[in-house]
């Protein structure tokens, strides 16, 4: 079982078509299958090289918002907004991870990022893109797919994608490569069995074929589609059940793109300090419960909370004793959220709660609650015991307000909540 399992169930499964009785419609049908089989998969190498290149400048993009450019004195350092990519190589690493293609990022014609390694085990990066790719890509605008393009020495199936910035200058470009030899080696493993079809009778060969490539070209599309989405920036995406139901390579690589989908998600919808939502997903899900609430004619309550004198306990206790608050108080939040709405840290030590269909008569109660609990915590660290308060502003949901408006009408009742004593929720 082991040893079917690692030459691929696929091998098998084209090799039980190995009987035919007419071994000259086995050579034709050998042929075409071949020129066929090769056509799909080239193109759906071109396809996963391009969602692989668009996969990565969307996470660039969602990651370090801004534009690319260079900063500093010789040698120059890359930077995307305010963030210097220069090996930065978390991003590339995980895709290549995930998809086993690998990854380049170019500024102009020279390698800044890569996962492309020498001989010695060193990123080649610094080096430049061939006159070809320079001339068609960078100077022609226009994104390209190679069969043959040689890479230090090793042969590459490459598509190159021009990168812009905000004001559509191109900067650069992406690249997303799989060597030749593994798509040959494809190519050839597939189609091996094939050539062994004349011993069994070509109509019920015929049937069987028609169906599995079907089900097949079926599969690689849902995948295709969900890596698509994705790569357009939908971490929501779902994988077809029909996939991860297969019993072959095809299902492995289902779960290796939900796999890479859940790690893009963590990177840009997660606070990594206290694992709640981050400001940038809280702004999105509030928009949608905002607009939910207007079709539906429901309400929510917002509430945004404060540490009361957080910076006290860092000054006194230090960072690391900070970190272990917010880290105790985030857990608390999210523990009196359960399925009732929203929790995200808002910034620094403020956090913003959405208390979905629920009005301020239905939501205070459980404020009130929480609020107990919060001063019930006690944090120890080096034999001291920090308790914390916090305050809390409070409206409801009103049609006849933006978003922006209700947001500063809370943290309006949280800055009257702080300079009237604290610890206290103020609706």
């Amino acid at each position: 079982m082991k040893d079917k399992r690692e030459r691929g169930v696929l091998y098998h499964t084209l090799l039980a078509m190995s009987i035919l009785p007419l071994l000259t419609v086995g050579f034709i049908i050998t042929f075409f299958s071949y020129r066929t089989f090769t056509q799909a998969l080239y193109t759906e190498v071109e396809n996963s090289l391009k969602n692989t290149a668009q996969m990565t400048m969307s996470a660039y993009d969602l990651i370090y918002p801004g534009d690319y450019k260079l900063s500093g004195e010789q040698p120059h350092s890359l930077v995307k907004g305010d963030a210097v990519l220069n090996d930065d190589y978390h991003i590339i690493d995980s895709i290549k991870q995930n998809t086993g293609m690998e990854v380049t990022l170019f500024y102009y014609q020279t390698r800044i990022l890569t996962t492309i390694m020498n001989d010695n085990g060193d990123r080649i990066v610094g080096t430049g893109a061939t006159e070809k790719v320079v001339t068609e890509v960078l100077e022609g605008c226009q994104a390209h797919f190679y069969t043959n393009t040689v890479i230090n020495g090793h042969v590459y199936f490459a598509y190159y994608a021009p990168l812009h910035n905000s004001d559509g200058s191109i900067v650069g470009m992406i690249y997303a490569g799989k060597p030749r030899e593994a798509v040959t080696s494809s190519v050839r493993n597939a189609i091996a069995p094939i050539f062994a079809i004349a011993v069994i009778a070509v109509l019920l060969v015929s049937i069987f074929s028609y169906s599995y490539t079907n089900n097949l070209i079926a599969a690689l599309k849902q995948i295709r589609q969900f890596l698509t989405q994705v790569s357009n920036s939908n971490l929501s995406a779902v994988m077809g059940n029909s996939v991860l139901k297969r019993n072959d390579e095809l299902a492995d690589m289902a779960r290796s793109a939900m796999f890479m989908q859940r790690s893009l998600r963590s990177l840009v919808e997660e606070d990594t300090l206290t694992t709640l939502h981050n400001r940038r997903f809280g702004d999105i899900k509030l928009k949608q419960i905002f607009e939910d609430s207007l079709r539906s004619l429901s309400t929510f309550t917002l509430v945004i909370g404060d540490i009361d004198l957080f910076k006290k306990v860092n000054d006194t206790y230090g960072h690391d004793c900070g970190d272990k608050v917010l880290q105790q108080v985030a857990l608390c939040l999210k523990h009196s959220l359960a399925d009732k709405g929203l929790v995200a840290r808002w910034g620094g030590e403020e956090f913003l709660l959405v208390y979905e269909h629920m009005d301020i008569t239905l939501a205070k109660p459980c404020l009130k609650a929480l609020l107990d609990e919060i001063r019930a915590i006690e944090v120890f660290y080096e034999g001291q015991t920090i308790r914390v308060t916090m305050t809390f502003g409070v409206v409801e949901f009103d049609a006849h307000t933006s978003i922006k408006q209700l947001l500063r009408d809370a943290d309006e009742k949280l800055y009257y909540g702080k300079m009237n004593g604290r610890n206290r929720i103020i609706s």
